[in-house]
């Protein structure tokens, strides 16, 4: 199943975000990789653990839990941590496969469905689509700032 979802953050939360991540602080993103995908990851990821990651998790956390076409599709009992990347030049995540469990509150969950929602304009980057390997074709993504893929 893949579905892309139009403006799931509406402009003004889009904004609110932007201008959060203005301000966090960025680590390198093989932290949160399994083994195999930490050879292929290079990228940066924020740091959400101050009050300004807060902020960003909650606000993103309201919009995707909220929203009545990702309720029906997929039907979350629970969300991971959010991650939020950023790929600088010369860098990139290769081929890889999610990880089917993530840390969670409670220990690990179990994650099903995998997301990218995206908060750059593709007009403000170079590269940096998203490549999904999706029954039997390998298709590239660019959506616009605020779009979603499930």
């Amino acid at each position: 199943m893949l579905i892309t979802i139009a403006n799931l953050l509406d402009q003004p939360a889009l904004e609110q975000v932007q201008t959060l991540i203005a301000t966090v602080r960025w680590k390198d993103g093989a932290e949160t990789a399994g083994k195999t995908a930490r050879e292929v990851k290079h990228n940066l990821q924020a740091d959400l653990s101050s009050r300004t990651g807060k902020q960003l998790r909650e606000t993103l956390h309201a919009a995707i839990a909220g929203h009545p076409v990702l309720q029906a599709a997929a039907q979350p009992a629970r969300v991971s941590k959010l991650l939020i990347s950023k790929t600088e030049t010369g860098g990139g995540y290769g081929v890889h496969v999610d990880n089917a469990f993530m840390p969670h509150t409670d220990g690990k969950m179990r994650t099903d469905l995998s997301f990218t929602l995206f908060l750059s304009p593709p007009e403000d980057y170079d590269g940096g689509a998203l490549q999904i390997e999706h029954a039997g074709q390998s298709l590239t993504l660019r959506p616009a700032a605020g779009d979603h893929v499930l």
